[in-house]
């Protein structure tokens, strides 16, 4: 079970994440409603900025070299990989 700790919109949420959940769905299923798109990691409407932790993706075609650079995640398609994740979404 990973700790995703997830700023938006001013307040700071902590949900717990199990295996193969993604970020996305976990914070949906917890109320935090999220921005997203087309769910399968192509519109990058879920983008977040990740703080801290690692995440694996299932597919991360939409975003480029830059975001990837950036630290960029599609919560979509995130799924923690590390005891805690911290994320920023705008």
């Amino acid at each position: 079970m990973a700790k995703v700790e997830i700023d938006f919109q001013g307040s700071v949420q902590t949900i717990e994440c199990g295996d193969n959940e993604t970020i996305l769905n976990k914070a949906l299923d917890s109320g935090i409603q999220l921005p997203f798109g087309c769910m399968s990691g192509s519109c990058t409407a879920c983008m977040a900025q990740k703080v801290e932790g690692e995440v694996k993706m299932e597919s991360d075609v939409a975003l480029t070299d830059d975001d990837k650079a950036t630290r960029k995640i599609l919560t979509c398609q995130a799924i923690p990989a590390s005891d805690v994740v911290k994320i920023k979404v705008d």
